[in-house]
């Protein structure tokens, strides 16, 4: 008895596939979106077709609080919050929208579904950016982490992206404080931040303003 259930146990474990036979997570690589045309994401052999000139579209922006210009491309660049923490985490999106308001690229950094972000390489986490700006090539924003739920405590973290790749380029979280409102990044790489609301109480109370 004890051969044969050692037999039937050695069979079953020699049918499970080894660590190496386990489907791993597959990794995609990291892209932007492109201008308005098709395809909305670059693609393999996908020949990118833009809008007509002669066309203009207004729209895109969805709960800005903040935008930067990027004198490179000649664009103003908008960080998108979207929902909040408590609804949806990691939909944020950035946009280009032309001198004249019209927008030049719907969805920059962000164009790929919540869900899939994080099976980026490298992955993307961007939540719900408040303030912005763009200083020696890089997009920094003031975003947060958690918030999710009254008992996930809301952490402030400023990140970078790659003003060429869109790529993220680094994060700060900062422990014990919840958000930040506003940024600006001096040349050194010194990040201000402001948080001018705080509490509950109405007309704030400017004894919680603080700058970090």
């Amino acid at each position: 008895m004890k051969k044969t259930a050692s037999l039937a146990a050695a069979l079953a474990l020699a049918a499970q596939p080894s660590a190496a036979q386990q489907p791993q997570p597959t990794s995609q690589p990291y892209v932007t979106g492109n201008a308005l045309g098709l395809p909305t994401t670059p693609a393999p052999n996908a020949t990118f077709a833009p809008m007509s000139s002669n066309v203009k579209v207004y729209g895109a922006i969805y709960s800005a609080e903040s935008c930067s210009y990027d004198a490179t491309r000649g664009v103003i660049v908008v960080p998108n919050r979207v929902m909040p923490q408590n609804v949806e985490t990691n939909d944020a999106f950035v946009s280009f929208i032309n001198h004249d308001g019209s927008v030049h690229t719907a969805r920059w950094i962000g164009v790929q579904a919540p869900a899939d972000r994080a099976k980026l390489t490298p992955a993307l986490v961007l939540n719900e950016p408040y303030g912005s700006d763009i200083v020696n090539g890089k997009l920094y924003v003031a975003d947060r982490d958690g918030g999710t739920s009254p008992s996930d405590t809301s952490v402030a973290v400023i990140r970078a992206f790659d003003m060429k790749t869109g790529a993220p380029a680094g994060e700060w979280r900062l422990p014990g404080v919840e958000w930040i409102n506003d940024i600006a990044v001096a040349s050194d790489g010194t990040i201000y931040g402001t948080r001018t609301l705080g509490g509950t109480s109405q007309p704030p109370d400017p004894a919680t303003f603080q700058v970090w």
